[in-house]
């Protein structure tokens, strides 16, 4: 930002704006998960409800119709805690990628339970894009970081003007 504030060129005051608004994005965000994160919102509610209210309250500022499919058999008592935060923020970020680049209207978003793994797939019906051109942002680095964090897999899959579906393997002790 110092080099692009000395130079006057159009194009510098240009990225100056583009990184200043990508801050204040940033900003933005990391407010509103200190705000959650000091929200009581655990307290006499299951995992699954949780995670339905997340799905229902993020989809309905979005826009965005969805369904949602949690195995009732899954007995979260027996996943860590810091498998659900990782979970629960990886839902989160999906649903935000989503509104702001995949022009969808849709979301479907299941959680199953099988052989010792959680699997958690998001999809949409969106523009979709091509993965070969599209370098990853800070959301998808994010998602990444948890599901490393947790010792999961991570599977893009998307077709442009398709949509795109985020496919989550996490190993449950």
């Amino acid at each position: 930002m110092d080099n692009l504030n000395v130079v006057k060129t159009d194009d510098a005051i240009t990225r100056r704006s583009n990184y200043i608004n990508e801050l204040k994005e940033i900003e933005f965000d990391i407010r509103k998960v200190s705000h959650d994160l000091n929200t009581d919102f655990v307290s006499n509610s299951s995992f699954s409800d949780i995670i339905n209210t997340l799905v229902e309250t993020q989809c309905e500022a979005y826009g965005l119709a969805h369904s949602i499919a949690i195995t009732k058999s899954i007995n979260w008592d027996l996943v860590s805690n810091k498998t659900k935060v990782h979970i629960y923020r990886i839902t989160q970020e999906s649903l935000q990628n989503i509104y702001k680049h995949a022009e969808a209207s849709l979301v479907s978003i299941t959680i199953n339970e099988d052989n010792n793994s959680l699997s958690l797939t998001i999809s949409d019906n969106g523009k979709g894009f091509e993965n070969e051109k599209v370098k990853d942002g800070i959301g998808l680095k994010n998602i990444k970081s948890r599901v490393e964090e947790i010792n999961a897999t991570f599977h893009l899959k998307t077709i442009k003007n398709q949509g795109t579906t985020v496919e989550i393997e996490i190993p449950v002790k």
